[in-house]
């Protein structure tokens, strides 16, 4: 963290750095300060698609989900787009309708993003979310067991108990 400030007192305008100590901060659990930073790199350039994925995926995971939905459009906005960037911030996406129970809404955004980017496994994870908002839960199972294969290890030992019986 000391050096992601020595850079950022030689280059207030450093975005990386911005970005780096946000992520930092999010992982110690200070979200006051991880947003601080990440409005920062904002303020510098509102198009820097790091920013805006960060800001969309740390606003949904904080609750915040009108906000993340804001920053995760505004970067599918953005031109040029590479398909695993896009992929993420539809997940992201993803995740804020689901915090709004808008899960129709999200399941789409999801399995778009499943389309462009299948090794992603927050997006199995979230749409085995947004099936369970919608009562269709004959695919969560497989879809929480994909979501480990690529790697999750962030899923709740009670939805596999609950919905992956064997």
């Amino acid at each position: 963290m000391e050096d992601y400030r020595t850079i950022l007192n030689l280059d207030s305008n450093d975005i990386f750095s911005c970005v780096g100590i946000s992520y930092a901060y999010w992982m110690l659990h200070e979200m006051e300060l991880c947003f601080k930073y990440l409005d920062r790199a904002y303020i510098i350039d509102p198009k820097n698609i790091l920013t805006l994925n960060n800001l969309s995926y740390f606003h949904g995971q904080a609750g915040n989900y009108d906000t993340g939905l804001k920053y995760a459009n505004e970067g599918l906005a953005l031109d040029s787009l590479t398909n695993d960037l896009k992929a993420t911030l539809l997940n992201n996406r993803g995740y804020a309708y689901i915090g709004l129970k808008n899960y129709d809404k999200a399941l789409e955004d999801i399995n778009n993003s499943i389309l462009l980017f299948p090794e992603n496994s927050f997006a199995f994870y979230n749409r085995a979310l947004a099936n369970i908002g919608l009562n269709k839960t004959d695919n969560v199972c497989s879809d929480l067991k994909k979501s480990k294969k690529l790697g999750g290890n962030f899923i709740p030992k009670e939805l596999n108990e609950k919905y992956c019986k064997n």
